[in-house]
């Protein structure tokens, strides 16, 4: 009895006291109350753990698979610098899974709950796409959009293409276009239209790690289709669309045109200017770039005569068109005018027999009770 006392409060970890039983039956209460002590701490200790270890769950998964990257780049021969990049990656990787987890439990929502906490979390992606704004909210297609949205992650220096994806930004920066995108930014809101040419063509630079929601065109109008009035302010959008695009897109076309036969454009010719500076000599340079222009104007003064004398055809044409149509129309004129009097006439006839007979008719009665 006194071995077994030794050793459960050794093993239990509390210690030799200065109050020690002496009766058998105190020895028996002490290794009663060690025991059960010793056990309720270590069920405390255990659940305190679990929670700990649900609540880092992703950060646990993510610590498992940056062990298992190591132990692969252990193995392998890899550069260094690929290595930290690579762990730095997958580091940044934890945010992806905690979109994938806020989609799962979006998922789960009442549809009325659904709606509103969906159009609080995506209110910036609302307020950006123009033709998102005018949607009914009650619709549901904003619930369907994020569902079927996907997210991303590109390391520093990608360059990302112009694909068709409505893409709004989580967190990172990045440059589109000249302009630098950052938390909450849209882009790609055109990706309505099928034509690449009337999309903007601008790639993307990435900066930093960017963490982006993406809507591919093919899953929007899937989940577009089960709305028919969301579906036709949307076709009413997409024409809107086309038709600015389609206008700036000729208006492009036509400035490039004008250029080229005035004789190319400015800025070019500056920044040929400015590199063959760097490869030729000074006197050969001027006298290159003096026969280039002469020879450019030659060409625009050429182009511009047979144009006009092009031009000057077609509109002999035209108004010998107009001339033989506006005969042809003051003949139609004429018949219509004959057959329209013909029946002016026909109607009078026939008014005036009617009127023959509603007199006929009051003389009957008139004198039928005489």
């Amino acid at each position: 009895l006194c071995s077994l006392y030794w050793s459960v409060y050794t093993l239990t970890g509390i210690g030799y006291g200065d109050i020690v039983p002496v009766s058998i039956t105190e020895y028996c209460l002490s290794i009663v109350c060690m025991f059960m002590g010793s056990m309720t701490w270590a069920w405390v200790m255990g659940n305190l753990v679990s929670v700990m270890s649900i609540m880092n769950q992703a950060n646990n998964e993510n610590m498992q698979l940056l062990d298992i990257i190591n132990t692969v780049l252990q193995t392998k021969t890899v550069e260094p610098r690929l290595g930290e990049r690579l762990r730095e990656y997958l580091t940044r990787m934890r945010d992806l899974k905690e979109e994938d987890a806020w989609a799962a439990i979006v998922k789960k929502l009442s549809p009325e709950l659904k709606i509103q906490v969906v159009y609080v979390v995506q209110k910036e992606l609302i307020r950006q796409v123009w033709w998102l704004n005018s949607i009914p909210w009650r619709t549901g297609l904003i619930v369907d959009m994020t569902e079927v949205m996907s997210a991303n992650m590109h390391t520093p220096g990608e360059l990302i293409p112009n694909k068709e994806q409505l893409v709004q930004i989580r967190t990172g920066l990045c440059i589109r276009g000249g302009r630098l995108l950052s938390k909450c930014a849209v882009y790609g809101d055109d990706f309505l239209l099928d034509s690449a040419w009337l999309r903007k063509p601008d790639l993307v630079f990435v900066l930093t790690f960017l963490h982006t929601f993406v809507l591919e065109k093919a899953a929007f109008f899937t989940a577009l289709a089960n709305y028919p009035d969301a579906e036709r302010h949307v076709r009413k959008c997409y024409l809107r669309l086309v038709f600015i695009r389609g206008i700036q897109y000729a208006a492009a076309i036509k400035r490039r045109t004008r250029s080229k036969a005035l004789g190319g454009d400015p800025a070019s010719e500056e920044a040929q200017l400015q590199l063959s500076r760097l490869f030729k000599v000074p006197g050969q340079l001027d006298l290159e770039l003096a026969e280039s222009r002469k020879s450019s104007k030659m060409d625009a003064r050429r182009s511009i005569g047979f144009s006009a004398g092009q031009q000057a055809g077609v509109l002999n044409k035209d108004l010998s068109l107009v001339t033989d149509s506006s005969e042809s129309l003051r003949e139609e004129a004429k018949e219509a005018k004959e057959r329209l009097e013909g029946k002016m006439q026909a109607i009078e006839e026939q008014a005036t027999q009617l009127i023959e007979a509603v007199r006929s008719l009051t003389r009957l009665k008139a004198q039928g009770p005489a």
